[in-house]
Formats: C-alpha cells, structure tokens, sequence
C-alpha cells in the first residue's frame, strides 16, 4: 500500500532557450522505499519515464515475494 509519494521538479535554463527538466520520484510503501531520477526537455515526458520506472521497480519486488511464496 502506498503511503507516501514525492515528486520533486528541478529546472535547468539552458543558454539557448531550451528547458530541461530533472524529476526525482520517490514512493514509500509497508514493502519498502522506491527511487527513481529521470530527465528529459519535455516535463511531461521526464514525468511519465519516472513514473514508468518506479512501476517496473514495484512489480519487481512485487513479483520476487510472490515467487519466494511459491517455492515454500
């Protein structure tokens, strides 16, 4: 279960009128802490690929309880 999650948004200004962004994710559960550091010139796309990576981070955690269930 999901107890706290963070999102915290750094700016870069570049010289030549392009934005980047770096967004680190960070999603605290009963089962354990997950990060995650993304960035792309595109906000929402820097938000997507963190969101993404934290997803396949849980379901690995998610899936090793499930298969040391099993071998028991």
């Amino acid at each position: 279960t999901p107890r706290i999650f963070n999102a915290h948004v750094v700016h870069h200004h570049q010289p030549d009128d392009l934005d980047k962004f770096t967004i680190h994710t960070r999603l605290n559960t009963d089962k354990g802490s997950f990060t995650a550091v993304e960035y792309d010139w595109d906000i929402l796309i820097a938000l997507d690929k963190s969101m993404d990576n934290l997803h396949h981070r849980v379901l690995k955690i998610h899936d090793r309880q499930v298969n040391h269930r099993r071998k028991r």
